[in-house]
């Protein structure tokens, strides 16, 4: 009995324990779903943050993994929200900052007629040519480069305020084409009559102090306007307009005065025979005007082009136009490989491929191996010894039956070569010495020259 009464308590005892136990485990599995649907959304939700940092750079991965923690830390009460929302703003950067990069790649495989479609040509409104220069400028494009300007592009001239009323500049429109920003290279031009006082002030000790342009030298002009274009670095060409004409009629008052002294008289210098002459109320002879030159290209690295009409200047500023493009698409295959010769991912194609199976690129190689013993100038003879002698093997061959290194360096001398003007000649000693010399010199300090 008392065994019996003790077996049913210990049977009432199991009942509770299993009661007990199965009231926690189903308490325990309730609150396993809750944390395994958390679990779940966070899982979900770091794979989503990796995905997103993996397209992002470093930097903007490290910011906004701050942030998640920052948020995290804030509201603790809603994690599955504050999650949501911080993944929400991840992806919403991490798109902003993909289109950043995609922007930089376009900027990098922009070509040169692309770039040119960005540029503008500013006048300013002061300029004396700013009424005739749009018409005579829009004559200097090519058919091509009218078709490339679409209705979305900036305008090829504009007319906008400038640091002074003789400079001609371009504006590049940015990579995002929201706004446009001035272009290092700038135009100064320059008529014969302030030209030739500047050039006076140049090249004599003593300056003369003129009403335009005061005692300022050509030098102390551009200096001037460099200064006025801070924080900007500018490079300036200075264009003088008409000097020619300056020239000519400074040659016709000398041989008029030769002839007034010849009588005893002195040509009167007047602005209503000499127009230009006159204006300037100084003579500078042309050796003047180059030797004023060559200091301001050797003092301030500026060039002086002359040109004697608009047409001539119109031309030329179109030429800087498409020179700025090329120049800004150099500077962009430069900052992705460093040879701005080349286009991008030149580089990475222009390698020779070999199959190990079927040999495939072998002649190849070993005609690029020879071309680097002749250079650009006679590629035909590399191709000549890669018909001749098909591998390295079959030349080293050719050379070890030979008794002297004489013999050798003499073996392919007189080797049939047929150049690209469609006639024969040898190969010749000097370019057999150095082919020998390459495959079989142990010098590492050789160079093949």
């Amino acid at each position: 009995m008392f065994t019996d009464a003790n077996a049913a308590d210990v049977i009432v005892d199991e009942m509770e324990v299993r009661k007990n136990d199965f009231d926690r485990t189903e308490c325990t599995t309730n609150s396993n779903s809750e944390v395994i649907d958390l679990s779940y959304e966070s899982e979900e939700y770091a794979e989503n943050v990796d995905l997103e940092i993996c397209n992002m750079d470093i930097d903007c991965g490290y910011l906004y993994e701050a942030q998640q923690c920052e948020e995290v830390d804030a509201s603790s009460e809603h994690p599955v929200q504050n999650i949501l929302s911080v993944e929400k703003k991840i992806r919403e950067n991490g798109i902003n900052k993909m289109e950043e990069s995609t922007t930089g790649m376009c900027k990098k495989q922009l070509a040169p007629e692309e770039i040119w479609r960005g540029i503008t040509v500013v006048m300013d409104e002061r300029h004396e040519l700013c009424q005739r220069m749009p018409s005579v400028l829009q004559g200097t494009l090519s058919e091509k480069q009218r078709n490339l300007r679409q209705a979305c592009d900036p305008p090829f001239f504009a007319l906008k305020p400038m640091v002074a009323d003789n400079v001609i500049g371009f504006l590049q429109r940015s990579d995002d084409k929201t706004r446009s920003q001035l272009d290092e290279e700038v135009l100064l031009t320059f008529t014969p009559l302030k030209f030739i006082q500047l050039v006076n002030n140049t090249v004599n000790e003593s300056p003369i102090d003129f009403e335009e342009i005061g005692s300022n030298s050509l030098i102390d002009f551009v200096d001037m306007i460099k200064e006025r274009f801070l924080p900007l670095q500018v490079r300036i060409t200075v264009v003088v307009l008409h000097l020619q004409s300056y020239f000519q009629e400074l040659r016709r008052y000398e041989d008029c005065n030769l002839k007034q002294r010849l009588q005893n008289r002195t040509e009167i210098l007047s602005v209503k025979k000499y127009p230009i002459l006159g204006s300037c109320r100084t003579l500078i002879s042309r050796n003047q005007v180059t030797l004023a030159g060559i200091r301001l290209q050797m003092e301030r690295r500026v060039n002086v082009h002359e040109l004697n009409d608009i047409a001539e200047l119109a031309a030329l500023v179109s030429t800087f136009s498409r020179a700025i493009s090329e120049r800004e698409q150099r500077r962009r295959l430069a900052s992705v490989h460093n040879f701005p010769f080349l286009p991008e991912g030149e580089l990475a194609s222009r390698g020779v491929k070999l199959d190990d199976r079927n040999g495939k690129g072998c002649g190849e190689l070993w005609r690029r191996l020879l071309q680097q013993c002749f250079g650009r100038c006679f590629p035909e003879g590399a191709e000549a010894i890669a018909r001749k002698y098909p591998t390295p093997q079959h030349l080293l061959r050719a050379y070890d039956k030979l008794n002297s290194d004489e013999e050798r360096m003499k073996l392919l001398a007189n080797l049939v070569v047929r150049t690209k003007y469609d006639f024969d000649r040898r190969l010749g000693d000097a370019y057999s010495k150095k082919v020998f010399l390459a495959l079989t010199c142990l010098d590492p300090k050789f160079v093949v020259a």
